[in-house]
């Protein structure tokens, strides 16, 4: 039977929930997803859990922060001056935004609407927390070589 080391192709079924213990996704509802072994395809700490299992094997994985998203930067937090936003942009409390950012194009989310300036957030939602993993291996293959040059797209959550 195969197991899951790396440039093999691993398509598995979760249920993520969060430190409170909500549920944020399940890929029950969505449908199981595959990545590359190896690729950085997922969070580090997940990968590594996986790491050696095989098709039919079910775990529960507790990941910390750094194995994850990574903690919460303080530097990721910044006020942006109104003027930078389109003129007639209604901004809110918690919505999301599109900006660029040193690294490029980077999703923020908004704290705060003053009458000169926006705070916003850039780290990702799941910074900081401890999440809770319920896996089960579907499949476990070799990846062919256009899998292991191009990758697999990873599920929202897990970039």
């Amino acid at each position: 039977m195969d197991k899951i080391t790396a440039n093999r192709v691993v398509t598995i079924q979760y249920a993520l929930y969060d430190e409170a213990g909500e549920l944020v996704e399940d890929t029950s509802e969505s449908g199981p997803f595959s990545y590359v072994h190896g690729a950085e395809g997922i969070l580090p700490g997940l990968e590594l859990a996986l790491e050696g299992m095989s098709k039919g094997d079910t775990a529960q994985v507790t990941i910390s922060p750094s194995d994850g998203y990574g903690e919460i930067d303080p530097d990721a937090f910044i006020e942006v001056p109104l003027s930078e936003f389109p003129e007639g942009t209604q901004l809110t409390v918690g919505m999301e935004v599109t900006g660029q950012s040193i690294a490029g194009p980077s999703v923020f989310r908004v704290l705060e609407v003053g009458e000169e300036t926006v705070k916003v957030d850039s780290n990702h939602p799941m910074a900081g927390k401890t999440l809770e993993f319920y896996v089960e291996v579907l499949e476990v293959r070799e990846a062919s070589q256009e899998e292991l040059e191009q990758g697999l797209q990873a599920p929202p959550t897990m970039h």
